[in-house]
């Protein structure tokens, strides 16, 4: 490249120059040699053609310069290019780390993070597992986990690449490929992925399985578990999260972490269940298995068979139980409890309640269990209570030494097992067996060490059948286990309870087959057979010697039918009902075989019988008559499988005379007929004798016989052999009788029971008299006579011509019109007299009193009992009245009725007792005026109308009557009556007080709303409301706070006049006023406590007692008053006086509460030689002094002695000085009393 500068100028300033030359280069992607251009990567490849060093390339720049005056000059340098590599780095992290528990499952995540430049492509992550030489893979799966379900779970997040992802499914040719070694001495899972799958840059990719502890890991042992990762290229970096750490491997292709687990101390247990069946001619699971590629590593060495292999077994055959107990905690054990709840349908295990739904029962055998694995004992018990006894549950979920002892009974028998656990060989009979209980324990000083594995083995024998119809159905028995160890390793350590949990199960199943039921049919009636006839019956079978459920199945012939599910080797027969007709039946026995093959299938077959018979009608004609009718007409209808018979045309219909019969021939047995006599020519009665009876005699179907009736139904007719016949008898007859009876209704009817009445009767046949009587009625004769030997077909006519002061009559039957008429006609073969009736209406009426109870005070004092008074007189004399003159009503009953009130009388309704009201009207329903209930109450006078038909009393105009009932209240003030103050003259406060209200009503004390006993203070009001008006009250004040005086006052009738005073503690009401009546029921309840005049009295005494006549004297007075007000006591008073010339040396003390106790002190002395108090006649040498107050004047005096001083020269100055001192200290000391609180004498 030449560089050169326009036109030929120099380069003037500066002196060297700087040239910048700016040169853009690219990176080539392949060398000119061949092949990507070499980069830093480690990848093994060699350096670039002519480069020492792989990943650089080398650069010379030189420049020859030519001057402008011919000057020449040459510089060259040398650079190195550095070619890099995308970053290529991952972050890896291991959980879980830290303390995990034995016997459960925990999860390992592993997380795999693209933190590099680029993506990484077909990554590689394997699991070292952790290993042990003595236990070996220290972690394993869930051996009892679902395997149907992914032990694995691959999730994804960040960004992915579009094309080629990282998968997140199992298996298949776009799923994640897994290559487990567990077994080997350096034990991997490893994690690979379809070619060219891509880990994205900043994707994280996690993996996620569950795995346990193996048995064996005991407490605190490490377990340390690590993965790598593995990609297309060498890693630059390799990281792990804050708490984890990562390292680089095998020259930087593997980046490795791991997490570290220890096992906590805790118990577990793993119980396995698995089962084999028996070969009584040696070996095991002869018949197979259910399914036999379910049993893939599902079945050992021993033919022991786990759960979803399923053993199948013969009814009785013998199945031997394996229960198998791994130590898989990391503590040591000093007992185990194993309870196995043997297999019943419908069950559930012991603890959690999961459903086992066995579809058939296990009988436990008399072989003794065992147990292999450890040293120690294994005891067995057994008990034969249902699977939800108490014991059943306690005995394996308490197994302490107290626990099992409560369901343990070591010396029962059968009756102890119905309830608790006996030893397996003190039962009778172990078929009874519900439960098995294991108690296992090592030799004394030693444990059931982690790893520890017990085998425990009994056996079984298979039910003789299923409840559920399937087939092979199984049986399913579970295990539950609780163990007692060690709180701690410390030796002496007390023991803990592992709860019993429900574990493994195991499965049976009960071989089932097949067999056929065939029919056929024979005998001369076997064409009476629909070809569609479905015949039904029951299989009857027996299995390993027992009866089993049997079973409903139907058949058409020609068609067999199949039965499934049944159980193998059973020996199966049939029996049928005789719904389908035949005469008889014969079915074989077959033995059930495996399965359901066609070809080997056996058959039952059974055979139905069909022969005929016949039926014969007879006639029979009863009478006194010397000629009867003829011709009585017949049908037959037959019915047979529910298909009609067409009967021959002279069999279908027919005639017979009396004595005749006809024979009905050709009839299959067991058919239905219905025989009708169609035409009983008029005859009074007929009457049917039917039967089918077999060749003993004995009754073969059913007969209906319509008595008295015409036709007779015979539901299965017997063989020919036997009996099948209709007999029909006609009777006829020509005379009947008549009855006539009195009947007396209505209300009043009572009225006329000593009566006598006259009834004419004439009856007539084919224009003839035959009966003309006039019969007299009476309570003599029971009010009817009986006439006989009327003529069928005679009329009659009955009438009365006096009624005896009756509202009407009425005969029946008559014709419709003139009811006071009777006609009867005599029908033709009565069997009972005619009646014929005649009814004498004596009408009366009925009144309804209503009560209603009204005002605010009725739901609460209306309660009572109310009484009315119903007084009548008919033509001027009294006259009854039913159930009484007087009626009660109450709020519960609040309607009477008077029933029964003659015709015409006339009546009037008072009330007697109204329970209190207040007021009591009473008026007829419609009146506008109310009158006063008691007096004159209401009239009236009874009406009836004849003209209506019935004979019930007609309802007069009601009465109604109300009751008032008003509320009242009672309000009582509270007044204290006191000149008692404290220091300050505030009044002293009394109370609280307790007034009670007690009232009378209606005779009875009544409960007071809200309470009686109310609590009352000075200047309170309390009412007591919702009382009945004109009750009477009293109020009592029952606590009075130790008042002086007590007494009522209530404003007197004159409100112009002073206020009535009643002394004392109680004040009875007047019956109380209504609320609103402008009376009112209150007084003022006043309490008076009295107060003390105390005076404060100073007396200076002695020969120097003018030495005080100057100084200033205080006392301090302090009061307590303990009264009902203050029970603990309370400061009333606290002062202190000046007592001096200036107030006359007195102070007066006005409204000291009675009864205070005081404390008198005189605080200031004025240099007195000596202080004695006086109160009263009491002098206390001091300068206090107590005292009660309970007087109405006190007077305290306080007397100071002063003696005389004898001054000399030197005491004179001694007293000046001291007096100089005093007066410059006169204003401290005033200061100093002025703090102190001082009332002046005046007010004290």
């Amino acid at each position: 490249m030449r560089l050169t500068r326009g036109g030929v100028v120099q380069w003037e300033n500066p002196v060297s120059p700087t040239i910048n030359v700016p040169l853009q280069v690219e990176r080539r992607v392949e060398l000119r040699s061949g092949g990507d251009v070499p980069s830093t990567l480690v990848d093994g490849n060699p350096a670039a053609p002519g480069e020492p060093t792989k990943g650089f390339t080398s650069n010379t720049v030189k420049v020859d310069v030519t001057g402008a005056w011919g000057a020449t000059a040459t510089h060259s340098t040398d650079r190195a290019v550095e070619y890099r590599h995308a970053r290529n780095a991952v972050a890896v992290q291991k959980t879980p780390i830290g303390v995990r528990s034995p016997g459960s499952p925990f999860d390992y995540t592993l997380t795999v993070t693209n933190t590099g430049d680029r993506d990484i492509i077909d990554p590689v992550i394997t699991d070292q597992l952790p290993y042990d030489v003595g236990l070996g893979t220290l972690v394993q799966f869930d051996p009892d986990a679902d395997v149907s379900t992914d032990r694995y779970t691959f999730e994804t997040s960040g960004p992915s690449s579009a094309t080629n992802p990282m998968p997140t499914t199992l298996g298949g040719a776009a799923g994640v490929t897994v290559a487990e070694d567990l077994d080997s001495a350096t034990p991997t899972i490893g994690f690979t992925f379809p070619a060219g799958t891509v880990l994205a840059q900043g994707q994280t990719y996690t993996i996620t399985f569950p795995m346990m502890f193996v048995p064996g890991v005991v407490e605190g042992q490490p377990v340390v578990n690590s993965f790598d990762v593995s990609g297309d290229r060498v890693w630059d970096a390799c990281t792990a999260p804050s708490g984890h750490t990562a390292q680089l491997l095998n020259q930087n292709t593997e980046c490795s972490t791991n997490a570290e687990v220890t096992p906590q101390r805790l118990p577990s247990i793993r119980g396995t269940k698995s089962v084999r069946a028996i070969n009584p001619a040696g070996g095991f699971n002869n018949h197979g298995f259910v399914d036999a590629d379910a049993c893939e590593n599902f079945l050992d060495s021993d033919g022991f068979a786990f759960q979803s292999c399923v053993p199948r077994t013969m009814p009785g055959q013998a199945e031997e139980w394996r229960l198998t107990l791994t130590n898989n905690g990391t503590t040591p054990l000093t007992r185990m409890v194993v309870a196995d709840l043997l297999p019943v349908p419908g069950d559930e295990t012991i603890m959690a309640g999961f459903v086992r739904n066995s579809q058939w029962s296990t009988v436990l055998t008399d072989a003794a269990p065992s147990m292999a694995g450890i040293a120690g004992t294994m005891t067995p018990y057994v008990t034969t209570a249902p699977a939800t006894a108490a014991c059943v549950t306690n005995a394996v979920n308490t197994p302490t030494d107290a626990g099992l002892a409560n369901c343990i009974d070591a010396a029962g028998g059968d009756a102890e097992a119905a309830t608790k656990f006996v030893p397996f060989d003190a039962v009778s009979d172990h078929a009874a067996v519900t439960t098995l209980l294991f108690v296992i324990e090592p030799p004394a000083g030693e444990f059931i060490e982690p790893g520890a594995v017990i085998n425990l083995h009994f056996i079984t024998e298979t039910g003789p059948f299923s409840v559920q119809n399937a087939d092979d159905p199984q049986a399913f028995n579970s295990l539950t286990v609780s163990a007692l160890y060690p709180r701690t390793s410390d030796p002496g350590s007390s023991l803990a309870t592992m709860s019993a949990r429900d574990q493994s199960r195991a499965g049976v199943a009960l071989i089932t087959g097949s067999i056929s039921i065939e029919k056929t049919i024979s005998g001369a009636g076997a064409g009476f057979v629909p070809d569609d006839q479905v015949f039904a019956g029951t299989l009857h079978c027996t299995s390993a010697g027992q009866a089993i459920p049997d079973r409903d199945f139907t058949v058409v012939a020609g068609t067999p039918t199949v039965i499934d599910h049944l159980p193998a080797g059973a020996e199966c027969t049939a029996t049928e009902t005789s719904a389908s007709g035949q005469t008889s039946y014969t079915a074989t026995t077959v033995i059930v075989p495996e399965g359901d093959d066609p070809a080997t299938m056996p058959a039952i077959l059974v055979n139905n019988v069909y022969e005929l018979t016949e039926l014969e009608i007879s006639k029979t004609v009863f009478s006194d008559a010397e000629l009867v009718p003829t011709g009585f007409e017949f049908s037959v209808e037959c019915v047979f499988l529910g298909q009609p018979i067409a009967l021959d045309p002279a069999d279908a219909t027919f005639t017979l005379n009396d004595g005749g019969t006809h024979t009905i021939t050709g009839l299959p047995v067991n058919a239905t007929c219905t025989v009708t006599e169609t035409n009983d020519r008029d005859a009074d009665s007929v009457n049917v004798e039917a039967e089918t009876l077999d060749a003993d005699g004995d009754a073969w179907g059913v007969v209906t016989e319509n008595n008295p009736g015409s036709n007779a139904v015979i539901d299965r007719l017997a063989p020919q052999s036997g009996t099948n016949s209709a007999e029909f008898t006609n009777t006829y007859g020509d005379s009947a009788a008549v009855r006539v009876e009195k009947e007396l209704v209505g209300g009043a009817s009572d009225l006329a029971e000593s009566l006598r009445f006259n009834v004419n009767v004439v009856c007539v046949f084919s224009d003839e008299v035959l009966l003309d009587e006039t019969l007299e009625l009476h309570a003599g004769n029971g009010w009817g006579t009986t006439l006989s030997s009327l003529v069928a077909g005679s009329e009659c006519t009955i009438t009365e011509p006096n009624l005896n002061g009756a509202d009407a009559v009425v005969i029946t039957p008559n014709d419709g019109a003139a009811t006071d008429t009777g006609v009867v006609t005599i029908p033709t073969g009565a069997t009972a007299p005619v009646l014929v009736n005649v009814s004498n209406r004596y009408l009366a009426g009925s009144l309804e009193v209503t009560k209603a109870i009204t005002g605010e005070g009725a739901a609460l004092y209306g309660t009572g009992d109310f009484t009315v008074e119903l007084v009548c007189t008919l033509d001027g004399d009294p006259v009854r009245v039913i159930d009484g003159a007087e009626r009660t009503l109450n709020a519960d009953n609040l309607v009477a009725n008077y029933t029964g009130l003659p015709s015409g009388a006339n009546c009037t309704l008072t009330e007697t007792s109204n329970a209190g009201a207040t007021e009591s009207t009473i008026r007829l329903e419609g009146d506008v005026d109310w009158v006063d209930a008691a007096d004159p109450g209401v009239s009236f006078t009874v009406n009836v109308d004849a003209s209506i038909a019935s004979n019930d009393d007609l309802a007069q105009t009601p009465v109604e009557l109300e009751n008032r009932f008003d509320l009242a209240e009672v309000s009582v003030t509270k007044a204290v009556v006191s000149d008692a103050v404290d220091q300050e003259g505030t009044p002293l406060e009394y109370g609280p007080f307790e007034v009670a209200l007690s009232c009378i009503f209606e005779g009875e004390a009544i409960d007071i709303l809200d309470g009686a006993v109310r609590v009352i203070e000075n200047g309170e009001v309390v009412t007591w409301g919702t009382l009945p008006a004109g009750a009477q009250c009293a109020v009592e004040e029952t606590v009075n706070a130790d008042a002086t005086e007590t007494w009522f006052e209530q404003a007197g009738v004159d409100p112009d006049a002073d206020s009535v005073r009643v002394d004392g503690q109680l004040l009875e009401f007047a019956p109380l006023a209504a609320i609103g009546s402008g009376v009112e029921n209150v007084a003022n309840l006043f309490n008076a406590f009295e107060s003390s005049q105390l005076s404060l009295l100073k007396s200076l005494v002695g020969s120097g007692s003018d030495r005080g006549n100057d100084k200033r004297f205080e006392v301090e007075l302090v009061c307590v008053l303990t009264d009902a007000t203050r029970p603990d006591g309370e400061e009333v008073w606290n002062a202190t006086y000046a007592l001096s010339a200036a107030n006359n040396w007195r102070v007066d003390i006005a409204g000291l509460a009675r009864g205070a106790e005081c404390t008198v002190t005189e605080t200031e002395r004025g240099e007195a030689d000596a202080t004695q108090i006086r109160v009263g006649d009491v002098t206390s040498n001091g300068n206090v002094a107590t005292f009660t107050a309970d007087d109405e004047q006190i007077a305290v005096s306080v007397l100071n002695t002063f003696h005389a001083l004898s001054v000399t020269g030197s005491t004179a100055a001694a007293v000046s000085a001291l007096l100089a001192a005093l007066l410059m200290l006169g204003g401290a000391v005033f200061a100093a009393t002025s703090r102190r609180k001082r009332v002046n004498g005046e007010n004290g």
